[in-house]
């Protein structure tokens, strides 16, 4: 069995409980992701208050440095998330959850630490006012002067302990400000992507609502192939329900007549980028009647999948 001992091993186990909190981070970012819009307030609150307040004592129960009695670890980079990303309830819960696993630990630093985890709390508190109690307004800028700020501040407790060296201070505050700045630029990164996500999914279900209630017939097929998409006019005109008409082909609803001056002479000229309007055909209802209807196509390249789209807009007459 190869030993760890000095720098390295003080090295080793930092990096070890900064990839278990990182993970840790990531799951419960991603958990609020999914539940945010579902949950009520509170249990949002407890979410992120209990989960990084139990992520905290767990850093405090495999520490990355032990001296003396006093842990170096990264309890106050998990304080800072719970209040800057849950609010000054979810910080409180996991300052508490620290301080009772921080009694829970005890020794010669026990008072130091308690002094710290409310110090950070503080300090996040206080940058959370600065930024108007949202969150979405951090900048990176924004996170490394907390995590500084945590780690100059927080090195106050010292006045509770035995003296120490200047390499225990510079340690402390290094690696407060690294890992405050490093866990709450991964939570914002996910913050932000499910803020995109949501919004793309909003404008699209919105962009939808307006596709299928806009009072005209429209009809959306993928390169003159199968039905995509068509608005409630279009349903109601022509007799059909919606799951009865997606996915089968355009050429279904129309007259023998219509298939062939829309293959034969429209489709050739759309092809080639134009955009035909005001032309007459005969599209077949469901119950085999034939309405007579003024139409205008176009084809288009959907940016986002790169396929060649066709859009038909038609009035009954």
């Amino acid at each position: 069995m190869i030993s760890l001992s000095g720098d390295l091993a003080v090295a080793v186990g930092l990096a070890q409980n900064a990839a278990l909190l990182a993970a840790g981070v990531v799951g419960i970012g991603l958990l609020r992701q999914r539940v945010e819009a579902r949950w009520p307030t509170w249990a949002l609150t407890l979410l992120m208050g209990g989960g990084f307040g139990l992520l905290g004592g767990f850093s405090m129960l495999s520490p990355g440095f032990v001296l003396g009695g006093f842990l170096i670890d990264m309890r106050n980079a998990m304080l800072a998330l719970a209040t800057l990303f849950g609010g000054p309830v979810a910080g409180l819960l996991a300052a508490l959850l620290e301080i009772g696993f921080r009694l829970l630990i005890g020794g010669v630093g026990a008072k130091a630490g308690l002094l710290g985890i409310a110090i950070a709390w503080v300090v996040s508190f206080g940058f959370l006012w600065w930024l108007r109690f949202d969150c979405r307004a951090a900048r990176y800028p924004t996170l490394a002067a907390l995590g500084l700020a945590i780690g100059l501040s927080t090195t106050s407790s010292a006045l509770f302990m035995p003296p120490v060296d200047f390499g225990f201070h510079l340690a402390w505050i290094g690696i407060n400000a690294i890992s405050v700045f490093a866990m709450s630029a991964i939570l914002m990164h996910l913050q932000r992507r499910g803020a995109a996500v949501a919004a793309t999914a909003e404008s699209e279900r919105v962009s939808r609502l307006l596709y299928e209630e806009t009072p005209m017939m429209l009809m959306a097929t993928a390169d003159w192939g199968p039905v995509e998409a068509v608005s409630d006019r279009w349903l109601k005109t022509m007799g059909y329900r919606r799951d009865e008409v997606i996915g089968r082909t355009r050429d279904e609803f129309l007259s023998a007549e219509s298939w062939r001056f829309l293959n034969q002479e429209l489709k050739p000229r759309v092809d080639r980028g134009e955009t035909v309007s005001d032309y007459e055909v005969q599209l077949k209802r469901k119950d085999g009647s034939l309405v007579d209807v003024r139409s205008v196509a176009v084809a288009y390249i959907d940016p986002v999948t790169g396929t060649r789209k066709g859009l038909t807009a038609s009035i009954d007459q």
